[in-house]
Formats: C-alpha cells, sequence, structure tokens
C-alpha cells in the first residue's frame, strides 16, 4: 500500500513528511473496537484509515457493536509508547 494522501505524489509526501519530522511530532493512535476487524470486513480489505472502517466499509452500528465484546487493551504498554517516545528525543 503506498504510503500519502490519494494523489500525492512522492515528493509531495516526502516534503510534508519532512516538515513533521523536522517539528518532532507524533501520530499517535488511540485504541479502539476498529482494531478487531483489523482492516476486513465481510472477508474484504477495506481501504483507508482503520479508524473509519465502519463509515467505509458502510458497516451497520450493530455490527459493528457486535466487535466490542471481541476488544480488549490487553497488550497496551502505556510505558513502552512513553519509552519509545523519549528514546526519539
Amino acid at each position: 500500500m503506498p504510503a500519502g494522501q490519494p494523489g500525492e505524489t512522492k515528493e509531495q509526501h516526502d516534503t510534508r513528511m519532512e516538515w513533521w519530522r523536522a517539528a518532532r511530532l507524533w501520530d499517535v493512535h488511540p485504541l479502539g473496537v476498529y482494531s478487531v476487524p483489523a482492516g476486513t470486513y465481510q472477508d474484504k480489505q477495506i481501504a483507508n484509515l482503520g479508524e473509519w472502517i465502519m463509515f467505509n466499509a458502510k458497516i451497520p452500528v450493530a455490527d459493528y457493536a457486535s466487535y466490542t465484546k471481541d476488544f480488549t487493551a490487553a497488550k497496551f504498554d502505556a510505558d513502552a509508547w512513553v519509552q519509545t517516545a523519549r528514546d526519539a528525543g
């Protein structure tokens, strides 16, 4: 899957990302129920961001709500995330 925004050239992507790197900003993803389907709905890979899977795949609310029974944050390690940020400066 190519990086960047739809229609964005490699050069445009590199320029945009250089600004982010120079600004030392992080894109931290929150945990959410969208991690359960992991980008797949009805055996189809859904394009774009995982957080938007319900919208992009037009998943009915009842179907999406059923993912909550399988959602846990058991492997979430806040200390590891903080250490990674500190290591990056």
